[in-house]
């Protein structure tokens, strides 16, 4: 209006955030997947969905009650997936096409198409180069598997949740945890929601290789399986404080 150049932002992005721990962050997230479940079970959700239209309705799905019914669904889609794989060598299945459809459907089950959708949004505000620095960097801190942990942490409250009900207020904390987790505090934590979950996978997909003699190439058919279970057996290990303090595993052990 006045001769100059003005810049505008078309976006603005806002969060809220504070200093937490592994386990604080599971908690949490365990206390709003049972809240969902208690919401999914009310008839205030079918009272409210009915009076919206069809936009609505997509929007509130993808940012409520449907973001836990799909992450429990990705969730069984990986050990349903094994399955399948199961049943094909125990049949003597060798069909190419069948494993390239199933190497697909592991691709799109994990969420891989979130990352794009974020990696654009880190473009957008970091640019190209700065965006590829940012996703290697968190791929390497183990991101990707903190991902897959929270996600069955959020699939295993909620589809609890719907079967025997129980939510309740889980307190969280404020502050931040310095503190080493000893082993045992790790498996009453996480041994009945992820470690069994991640033991019982893992034997599938030794079944998956013993039965179909699987080698070379043909391994990839289990990348995604084999990361889920990196990730429930390993992640709170990995994201405990002083994880590699050699004296502090050796007390643990």
């Amino acid at each position: 209006l006045r001769g100059r150049d003005i810049s505008y932002v078309d976006y603005i992005a806002v969060g809220k955030g504070r200093d937490m721990g592994f386990e604080t962050i599971n908690t949490f997230e365990a206390k709003i997947a049972a809240g969902n479940g208690e919401q999914v079970l009310s008839r205030e959700i079918r009272r409210l969905a009915h009076n919206m239209d069809f936009a609505r309705l997509l929007t509130w799905y993808h940012t409520g009650n449907g973001f836990f019914i799909n992450t429990a669904l990705t969730m069984l889609s990986v050990q349903a997936s094994v399955w399948v794989l199961l049943l094909l060598v125990f049949q003597r299945h060798n069909n190419a096409a069948v494993q390239q459809w199933l190497a697909a459907v592991q691709v799109l089950q994990l969420g891989s198409l979130s990352i794009v959708v974020y990696w654009a949004t880190l473009v957008l505000e970091a640019g190209l180069f700065e965006s590829v620095y940012i996703l290697i960097k968190q791929m390497v801190q183990g991101s990707l598997m903190f991902y897959v942990f929270r996600a069955q942490t959020s699939a295993f409250n909620f589809t609890q949740d719907l079967l025997f009900g129980g939510a309740k207020y889980l307190p969280t904390g404020r502050g931040y945890k310095l503190v080493h987790t000893r082993f045992r505090d790790i498996w009453k934590r996480f041994g009945r929601s992820h470690i069994y979950f991640g033991a019982v996978l893992l034997q599938y997909c030794l079944a998956v290789v013993a039965a179909g003699h699987l080698k070379g190439t043909q391994l990839l058919l289990l990348w995604a399986p084999m990361l889920v279970v990196v990730s429930l057996l390993y992640g709170p290990f990995w994201f405990t404080p002083f994880a590699f303090r050699t004296k502090l595993v050796m007390v643990s052990a």
